[in-house]
């Protein structure tokens, strides 16, 4: 090789192009065999780039203790002696140690420069730097994100936008209060829920297509898109849709905006107080979350301000006759999150329903993700209790509308088992053999639905705080990379696999 006859420009940029085989090199070099207990070995941390996100919902092979069962927690899942592969409790966000290459250790996260002030986050936010904090810090902190492209279909934001609304106008209508308000439940001859207002499935129906028309005068076109998107929602062609505008009479549910309705009966005891809640209502700076240390793994985790929309805030009976929905006796301070052996009591229980649309995953899939992966449903369920003193969150899901709708609620097993003849939605409980509190010994007695909120809200106060040191490290997979907005800035980006 003959010698270059002029030094480069930059020698730090002479890296660059080794930057993709050095990320796959350490990728390669991961842990994924497992100790004799089944799970990676504890100082495995820090050499974790990603995981797979199946292995969140993975249930533990044969001859391996759950998590919550193990003799140390939390773990996280790899291979064990019999080949199949353990569960996992999020292990993110990642702190992958530097290299000892500072020209290389300084373009991914290990220098100064990059700390971010954020004063109040938002799930989505949060969402962005848990998945990649480079991902979080390119697109949030300095706004790098490609233009989109205009599609030719419905975009699929306007699509679930439409529905959330369409949801929001029947509840409201039927129960009589306003969005965002706060409905108080009086008892006596007022209805608690939709499907118990007395109201007929049909003349519900009405009232959702007449919201549906009031949201989306487009249907009215006779356009390709328009007259496919009229038949999805309501079932009908477009002369079916012109007659009933003439005539909007009460009709059977159809379409997906029918199966909103039809889904309001297999929640009839969850009483809708609230819909498109604002936390700035209560703090317009946000409101503030915390996670006591003991329960946090030791660390002392600066607290964040969190500011957001909740979709959907249900109370849920406190006796199986559905007539007691206040303790007045309970409690008027902030619920702990291990409320086990504290002796507080609640006033209300209370269910978080985050409202989501897909057109092909399956709604206990998306709910799995949602509780697992993501961070929304904790933040809100954890700010409705600040908010609230003497609420106490025993349930939260996510509600998918799709082919079908349906509201999948993770509840609490102590609620649940004393509950189990009232409609409250599809009922999940993966966090029983997964999740208990970091202080507590293995198959604990404490409710595995606290432990879960406290184990989601840690994580989400350790992106925060990894955001405030300046930590934009990229940890690429196939699964952030294919849905990334700024992966064709991103020289360690997975190319395929999506």
């Amino acid at each position: 090789m003959l010698p270059s006859t002029r030094p480069p420009l930059n020698p730090r940029a002479v890296s660059i192009s080794m930057d993709q085989e050095l990320q796959r090199d350490r990728e390669r070099r991961q842990p994924s065999h497992a100790e004799d207990d089944g799970y990676l070995a504890e100082d495995s941390s820090q050499h974790l780039l990603a995981f797979d996100r199946a292995d969140l919902t993975r249930r533990a092979p044969a001859g391996t203790d759950p998590p919550r069962s193990n003799l140390r927690w939390p773990v996280v899942g790899g291979f064990t002696a019999g080949g199949k592969r353990s569960p996992t409790i999020d292990p993110r966000p990642f702190a992958p140690h530097a290299t000892g290459t500072s020209v290389s250790d300084s373009r991914h996260g290990h220098s100064e420069g990059a700390e971010q002030n954020i004063p109040i986050w938002s799930p989505s936010r949060l969402h962005y730097w848990l998945r990649c904090p480079r991902m979080g810090w390119l697109s949030n902190g300095l706004r790098a994100e490609e233009d989109e492209l205009q599609p030719e279909d419905l975009d699929p934001r306007t699509h679930g936008e439409l529905l959330h609304n369409v949801h929001h106008d029947l509840i409201c209508n039927t129960l009589g209060f306003g969005l965002s308000d706060e409905r108080e439940l009086r008892g006596g001859n007022d209805a608690t829920s939709v499907a118990l207002s007395g109201i007929s499935e049909n003349e519900m129906m009405r009232t959702a297509l007449e919201s549906l028309d009031n949201r989306a005068p487009w249907l009215d076109r006779t356009d390709a898109v328009s007259t496919h998107r009229l038949m999805v929602l309501t079932g009908m062609s477009r002369e079916e849709w012109n007659q009933w505008l003439a005539d909007p009479v009460p009709v059977p549910p159809s379409g997906r905006v029918g199966t909103i309705v039809m889904a309001e009966s297999e929640v009839r005891h969850a009483a809708p107080v609230s819909l498109e809640w604002s936390m700035a209502e209560h703090d317009e700076e946000g409101i503030e979350i915390s996670v006591p240390s003991n329960l946090a793994e030791g660390e002392e985790l600066p607290p964040i301000r969190v500011r957001g929309m909740i979709d959907r805030v249900d109370i849920l009976p406190m006796d199986e006759s559905c007539q007691v929905w206040l303790d007045p006796e309970g409690d008027s301070s902030i619920a702990p999150l291990r409320v086990h052996g504290s002796g507080w009591r609640p006033r209300r229980l209370v269910a978080i329903r985050d409202l989501k649309t897909s057109e092909s995953r399956a709604a206990k899939h998306r709910h799995f993700d949602g509780l697992l992966n993501e961070l929304q449903l904790a933040l809100y369920a954890r700010a409705w209790e600040v908010s609230h003193p003497g609420d106490l969150v025993v349930a939260a899901g996510i509600s998918l509308f799709s082919h079908d709708t349906e509201h999948v609620l993770e509840v609490s097993s102590q609620y649940s088992a004393a509950h189990e003849d009232i409609d409250i939605g599809t009922r999940t409980d993966i966090t029983a053999s997964l999740h208990r509190f970091a202080d507590e010994p293995p198959s604990p007695s404490s409710d595995h639905f606290r432990a879960w909120l406290a184990q989601r809200l840690a994580v989400a106060l350790r992106v925060a705080a990894g955001a405030a040191t300046g930590r934009v490290h990229p940890t690429p997979s196939a699964g952030v990379c294919g849905y990334c907005p700024v992966r064709n800035v991103c020289d360690v980006r997975m190319e395929g696999g999506f």
